[in-house]
């Protein structure tokens, strides 16, 4: 959830797009997982890309939702390791492929600032040939327990019908607090002091903008009186 919202941050904090990867065996609810986030700025349904989407069709949905989150169902499940390559570089460089125009001269190229989330049964940085990908790629472990298969289906249902209400108050709490984001930024990058290698430093960048995020959303919750997670 604090991925999807920190997607709008990215440009106004000067941070570059990244992928947060969802891996782990099928039926552990990462989809249902990554469609609840999704569910806070619009339609899970028509936000999801099936994993064995092209290079093109990715950076058309990357550029039409400038600013936003994606959504790659099965990505480290049904590309093969070239293809894959290829697709988080292309989301995490944030620009499309040139191309000329019938007259040969250069159409503008695409660009975008994003976080894409993505699932699959393995890591997708578990490719012998993905070491540079690892500054572009946090992964995450958020599987259900078992036997919650009517909870889900209910969670579905849900969301389903009830969704995008999260972006509009998000965006407006990032106007309320539009002079003390850089403050916000800075202060959880403190966080991340004691990181010492070249890609810790640069996702600690990345931790530290998701982080904001997740100070903004919580904000929202307590101002409606949600208790979004008990602390035992």
């Amino acid at each position: 959830m604090y991925s999807v919202m920190a997607a709008p941050l990215l440009r106004i904090l000067n941070q570059s797009s990244c992928v947060v990867d969802d891996a782990k065996e099928s039926s552990e609810g990462k989809t249902f997982g990554c469609s609840i986030a999704m569910s806070l700025i619009g339609s899970y349904k028509h936000l999801m890309i099936n994993g064995d989407t092209t290079k093109t069709a990715a950076e058309l949905k990357a550029t039409q939702y400038n600013d936003h989150a994606l959504f790659i169902d099965e990505l480290g499940t049904q590309q093969n390791e070239e293809v894959l390559k290829a697709l988080v570089y292309m989301i995490a460089n944030e620009q499309g492929r040139g191309r000329a125009n019938k007259d040969l001269t250069l159409r503008k190229t695409s660009t975008w600032k994003t976080i894409a989330l993505t699932t699959g049964e393995a890591p997708i940085t578990s490719h012998s040939s993905f070491t540079g990908q690892q500054v572009r790629v946090i992964e995450i472990k958020c599987g259900l327990p078992s036997g919650l298969g009517k909870e889900v289906d209910a969670g579905y249902k849900v969301i389903e019908s009830n969704y995008g209400f999260i972006a509009p108050l998000f965006y407006q709490k990032m106007i309320e607090n539009r002079t003390l984001l850089h403050t916000m930024f800075d202060e959880s990058k403190a966080l991340f002091s004691n990181v010492t290698t070249n890609t810790g430093k640069r996702l600690s960048n990345t931790f530290a903008c998701i982080n904001v995020a997740g100070i903004i959303f919580e904000e929202i919750f307590n101002d409606y009186n949600i208790i979004l997670f008990s602390r035992v």
